[in-house]
């Protein structure tokens, strides 16, 4: 068999030459031999059964070994060749079985090949494989198109073939995909390819045989797959501003904002929201939609009195939510009325649970930022009646509305060390104050519950006041706070001993630590630091014996 020259590639991208990394688990004899039997073999199913078995026993891509015994083209052709005999009767449990050992197999192999000489050796068999029936190979061959066009060097490939990407906008209206992972994989690769300019203007532009053949793919599949495709193309504009461009003028962005008119059904006026929130995260995206009326239009279904507002509104909760990590600033100013509407869901006894969570969800998600914390600070008491309100569901809500509440609580009290921390410390020590009448009290309570998540969220709270000196002085007054901090028998989980140790780190590491606790307390801390998360102290031990 004629042998043609590809290269190796290690983990880091480096040729096979390069690296110096071993295989203990290793035979350079033992894959030619797999290789053999395979072919040779009457029982393929067995034999390619074998050679995954192996492949698997170690890091195919720590073993640069396999340069002296890779695959000649033709073995590889014969392998690819091996999926096509089970082509026509691939339902039957054997025939899925094999074909996906196959896939398995060919996918590790071919993840050692450079992406020029996958490209240049393997181009018709992947095209190929993108037209079997079976999922496994359809991944096979979209991972092989990933690792292509994730390479600037060798991307221009497949932006010469608009009938590879055709296949990558198939892969997203696949309907019998459970696991995901096609669409997972195709639409990372078609977001990958939107980040050039060529690329943007392969996939967007009007006259692109791809966009046509996307527009197709929209009209013809229900309205998840539509979706699907749509939250690609949102992706693409998001990481593009090229595509964004032409998108803006492909009716494309249209077509998405069409679905979300009057005439709507409320559960497609939901997804479209969901598909639109990635736009809150760049600056163009915000722009756009301010400019299309986005804002003003969910901003107005907070105050709608339908009575299906009520599916709509987690998600317009989430969408405005969504703003606090790169426009919290903005918050205040442009978007007052969707603080408002949070603060009243959360405050008021007539919410329903549902709301309720998903609220409490997006103010533990503003509070992850400065930005929202200042602009809730604007809204004055009536944010305390909220932190108030969180404190009592914290005591006497539902175990999953508690939980969701510590999580809120832990962010609500968390200063940070970044350049505002001087500005947020004071508003975490009023807020603290709000949320009950003995607050650490309460908090210390929560934290020896048999429960683990509870504990989890009062130890967080615990990390991030630890940063404040004000918060280190409530500590140390406690009568009991730090015999508890010492106590390694207030865990029995894992995290739980990792989330303890991490608080008393950051006690330790406090500029106020020195000034606040007393020499002997800072010792008994650090033995406990020097022992590490996991340390169990060892029992005395007696034996007897009989007779």
């Amino acid at each position: 068999m004629t042998m043609v020259p590809m290269d190796l590639e290690d983990a880091n991208g480096n040729s096979s030459g390069s690296s110096n990394t071993n295989s203990s688990n290793f035979d350079c004899k033992t894959l030619p031999t797999l290789l053999s039997n395979l072919f040779e073999s009457g029982d393929k199913s067995s034999a390619i059964l074998d050679l995954k078995i192996y492949l698997n026993t170690f890091s195919i891509k720590s073993s640069p070994q396999l340069a002296s015994c890779l695959p000649s083209k033709a073995e590889f052709l014969l392998l690819f060749e091996l999926l096509t005999c089970v082509n026509r009767d691939t339902n039957t449990k054997s025939n899925r079985e094999f074909t996906q050992n196959v896939s398995n197999v060919l996918s590790q192999l071919l993840s050692l090949l450079k992406p020029d000489d996958l490209f240049h050796n393997f181009h018709d068999e992947i095209i190929s494989g993108f037209k079997h029936p079976n999922i496994e190979v359809k991944l096979m061959c979209c991972l092989q198109v990933k690792r292509v066009v994730e390479d600037e060097d060798w991307r221009r490939l497949v932006l010469n073939e608009p009938e590879l990407v055709h296949s990558l906008i198939d892969c997203l209206c696949i309907s019998d995909d459970s696991s995901g992972m096609i669409v997972k994989e195709a639409s990372h690769a078609l977001s990958v390819i939107a980040m050039c300019e060529a690329g943007a203007c392969m996939l967007f532009e009007e006259t692109s045989s791809v966009l046509i053949h996307m527009k197709e793919c929209l009209s013809k599949h229900n309205s998840t797959i539509c979706f699907r495709i749509f939250e690609v193309v949102v992706k693409c504009c998001v990481h593009s501003t090229e595509a964004m461009k032409f998108c803006q003028s492909n009716t494309l962005l249209g077509s998405l904002l069409d679905k979300f008119g009057d005439s709507a059904d409320i559960l497609s006026r939901v997804v479209v929201i969901t598909t639109l929130t990635p736009f809150t995260s760049c600056k163009h995206g915000y722009q756009w939609l301010k400019l299309e009326g986005v804002f003003t239009k969910l901003e107005a279904a907070l105050s709608d009195d339908d009575p299906f507002s009520a599916i709509v509104m987690p998600e317009i909760l989430k969408f405005f939510a969504a703003l606090s990590k790169h426009f919290a600033d903005l918050l205040e100013s442009h978007h007052g009325r969707f603080l408002n509407t949070l603060c009243c869901i959360i405050g008021s006894d007539e919410t329903s649970f549902d709301l309720l969570e998903a609220a409490i969800d997006c103010l533990t998600v503003v509070l992850s930022y400065d930005g929202g914390k200042f602009a809730l600070n604007s809204l004055g008491d009536k944010f305390k009646a909220v932190i108030r309100r969180v404190g009592r569901l914290a005591k006497a809500g539902s175990s999953s509305l508690r939980d969701q509440c510590l999580w809120c609580i832990s962010e609500l009290l968390n200063a940070g060390q970044g350049d505002n921390a001087e500005r947020v410390v004071p508003l975490c020590e009023t807020w603290y104050y709000e949320l009950d009448s003995q607050p650490l009290e309460f908090l210390l309570k929560l934290s020896k519950s048999p429960i683990l998540e509870p504990r989890l969220a009062v130890q967080k709270a615990y990390t991030n006041l630890a940063d404040q000196a004000w918060a280190l002085k409530v500590m140390r007054d406690h009568p009991t706070f730090c015999e508890y901090l010492l106590d390694r028998t207030t865990e029995s989980e894992d995290e739980g001993y990792v989330y303890k140790y991490t608080t008393i780190a950051r006690i330790l590491r406090a500029k106020a630590c020195a000034e606040i606790f007393p020499p002997s307390f800072i010792l008994k801390l650090r033995t406990y630091e020097k022992q590490g998360a996991m340390y169990v102290q060892a029992a005395s031990q007696v034996a007897t014996e009989e007779g």
